[in-house]
């Protein structure tokens, strides 16, 4: 039988109970269960679990096994009194295997009835019950907690008593079970203690590691290992998650351990040592950049509980290793760099930390750089080199503008006249509900900067790009193109222009070049850079004003028409080696085997479009997997794509469609933009079923 049901027993009844001692009734648990009516039953259910008022649930439910009762009413009549009304007490005090709880309910139909009291305290948390003398009679339960200056009082009269013996027969059954808590928690602390050191001595000394697993689950069947900020859960994953990593069993140890991060919400909640066990099982299995940010997090924990471990050794060790492979990370992954003085994690893994003075070999930058605190991204063709953020578009429509040039002159070019002109359309902006004005040595702007840096002295690019030049040149050899080119590849337009060239069929020929075709970061790249920066710069002791819009000078448009005449054909030597000259300013082009595979692609799109003009999203899951297949960047591939639908157009009818895509970056077309677009087609003289098609090909 239950202990508590036998000290129940020994000091009340049912032998020893004396109904004379109690005005209320008192019910006790049998092998046959609680001796107690089935109305008297329910309302008891009924008035504690209105008085407790759960969110969820009932705090009584039928399967809860009551061990003693007390239940006593008062009926209060006030027929007499005109200014009161009749009410009804109901007291009662029950005992539980987890605790005791008591309810003082007035019932009335007055309007000046009193809330109900409550009274509930777990065995473990009563330190122990003094009986004393009440000033309004009868006697005074004093529950003392442990660890506690706290305690609480019930009166006799809720257990249905005034007497003496009574009431000490109620401790007696208190104090004891109290004890009989006590004994089963401390020896059940003695075996949680002793289940412990069994399992480290198992991991640790023996090194017995299929043991340590076996009593691990024993564990998790004893203990609550699912409560997130539980010792048990923490000790079972931590330990189950080394002990795997000792066995050499990564795949279950990871999921073991993401499991325990997994139930945290936020990551400053989670214990450092979980980052530095899942960092060590990625760097294991050569994952090697989120093995640096694993470690870089487990490095930022230990350092605000100011703990002195050695995970900054194998953070060094992994952000080694990432340098031995960095070339060889997905370029979508390594697209944005962030040059610090030392690594530190990031949130989302879309920008990697690199080391000023520890750079990965074989990655270049423009001359001067790079720079401390500033944001990179990789050239979309010459995956090893990286420009700065703040002016990646300018520096991008630059080398295409050099590119086209240098393609031009091999082709035969008399004359070449650039001009630029600065488009006023909208500036592409971003917004969020973090921005940062970094007011320190951030090389976005050169001086105070609002990320993403709009440059409040532009005059430098500016120079750069409003020029107007004209040059003449005395070709002497065949027409031939360079085999050192960039962007030719992935640009229809100029092999058609070469085409024509090298079969002598076009004298003339003008390009618009705009800057928006050199863009390779989107508006949420960006706005996720800025969201990383915003947790990064205060571990730099930046400071961040989160009201300011975030702007940057590379969503300015530039755009530049480029004329050229050339030379007769027939005039120039057929025979003649042309002398190879380098051109300035342009960067290396890629192998053969990725031009060869970038032509592939060139006719897989024109076997999509030869139907409708369009790629439906058939066709865009057959062309993601040819994309893949190739080993081409996703730039390329649109770039290929957007050339071969854009064919055909006038040179008017490309620049409505350079407004129509400016609108589609942020999603669908509002009628408002309907309404804009209609004004753009009518200054471009596009006519309405000329606009009609472009609209159909191009938005969704």
């Amino acid at each position: 039988m239950n202990q508590i049901i036998n000290i129940i027993n020994e000091n009340l009844g049912p032998k020893n109970f004396n109904q004379n001692s109690f005005t209320g009734n008192v019910f006790f648990r049998n092998e046959n269960g609680l001796n107690i009516e089935r109305s008297v039953y329910n309302r008891l259910l009924n008035k504690y679990n209105a008085a407790f008022d759960l969110e969820e649930g009932d705090f009584l439910t039928s399967n809860d096994e009551l061990l003693l009762v007390f239940v006593i009413e008062i009926f209060e009549d006030n027929s007499d009194n005109l200014f009161r009304m009749d009410r009804n007490y109901y007291l009662s005090v029950i005992i539980l295997e987890w605790g005791v709880f008591s309810i003082w309910s007035e019932e009335t139909e007055g309007s000046d009835k009193q809330p109900d009291e409550i009274f509930a305290l777990p065995w473990e948390d009563i330190d122990y019950v003094e009986l004393f003398d009440a000033s309004e009679g009868g006697y005074l339960f004093r529950f003392f907690e442990k660890n506690k200056a706290e305690q609480h009082d019930l009166l006799s009269n809720r257990f249905g008593t005034s007497d003496l013996e009574a009431s000490q027969r109620i401790i007696n059954i208190l104090n004891e079970t109290i004890e009989y808590k006590k004994e089963i928690i401390a020896n059940s602390t003695s075996e949680h203690s002793e289940l412990k050191t069994k399992i480290n001595n198992l991991i640790a000394d023996e090194r017995n590691y299929e043991a340590a697993l076996e009593e691990l689950e024993n564990f998790k069947d004893i203990y609550d290992t699912e409560d997130a900020f539980s010792d048990n859960t923490a000790f079972y994953h931590l330990r189950k998650t080394y002990t795997l990593i000792s066995s050499e069993n990564y795949g279950k140890a990871l999921k073991t351990i993401d499991s325990y991060i997994n139930r945290f919400k936020e990551n400053h909640e989670i214990p450092p040592y979980a980052f530095e066990l899942k960092g060590e099982i990625l760097l294991k299995t050569n994952n090697i950049l989120p093995a640096v940010n694993c470690l870089a997090l487990s490095e930022e924990g230990y350092e605000v509980i100011a703990y002195d471990n050695d995970v900054r050794a194998l953070k060094e060790e992994s952000y080694s290793r990432l340098k031995d492979v960095f070339l060889d990370v997905p370029f979508n992954q390594r697209k944005l760099i962030f040059i610090g003085e030392d690594v530190y994690a990031t949130q989302s893994g879309g920008m990697i930390i690199l080391k000023v003075g520890d750079l990965p070999m074989k990655v270049n930058f423009p001359v001067g750089h790079p720079h401390v605190n500033e944001v990179y991204t990789c050239h979309p063709h010459k995956q090893d080199f990286y420009l700065p953020v703040k002016s990646y578009s300018e520096e991008l429509f630059l080398d295409r503008i050099h590119e086209f040039s240098w393609l031009l002159q091999c082709l035969g070019a008399a004359t070449l006249e650039i001009s630029s002109s600065t488009s006023e359309s909208s500036d592409q902006t971003v917004r969020s509900k973090t921005e940062v004005d970094a007011d320190f040595d951030y090389k976005l702007s050169g001086g105070k900067v609002n990320y993403q840096g709009e440059n409040t002295n532009n005059s430098v690019l500016d120079g750069k790009l409003n020029i107007a030049k004209k040059q003449v040149f005395r070709p002497t050899k065949s027409p031939f193109v360079p085999d050192d080119l960039v962007w030719y590849h992935s640009n229809t337009s100029w092999q058609r222009l070469a085409h024509q060239r090298l079969n002598g069929s076009i004298m003339m020929h003008n390009e618009l070049i705009s800057s928006s075709q050199s863009e390779t970061l989107s508006a949420q790249e960006l706005k996720q850079v800025e969201a990383e920066l915003k947790l990064l710069l205060p571990k730099l002791g930046v400071k961040y004003n989160s009201e300011e819009e975030v702007n940057t000078s590379s969503f300015k448009k530039y755009e530049w028409i480029v004329n050229v005449e050339f030379a007769d054909v027939n005039e120039l030597s057929q025979f003649e080696q042309p002398i190879k000259i380098e051109p300035s300013d342009t960067l290396n082009s890629d192998n053969k085997k990725y031009n060869s595979n970038l032509e592939k692609y060139k006719e897989d799109v024109l076997l999509m479009i030869e139907d409708d003009g369009i790629i439906d999203e058939m066709e865009r899951n057959i062309l993601n997997r040819k994309i893949k297949k190739y080993g081409l960047s996703e730039e390329d591939a649109r770039a290929i794509e957007n050339d071969l639908i854009t064919s055909g157009y006038s040179e008017n009818e490309l620049k409505y469609i350079e407004e129509l895509k400016e609108f589609l970056e942020d999603g669908g077309i509002t009628e408002i933009e309907r309404k804009i677009l209609d004004r753009y087609a009518q200054k471009f003289g596009v006519t309405i079923d000329i606009q009609k098609k472009i609209n159909g090909i191009f938005i969704p």
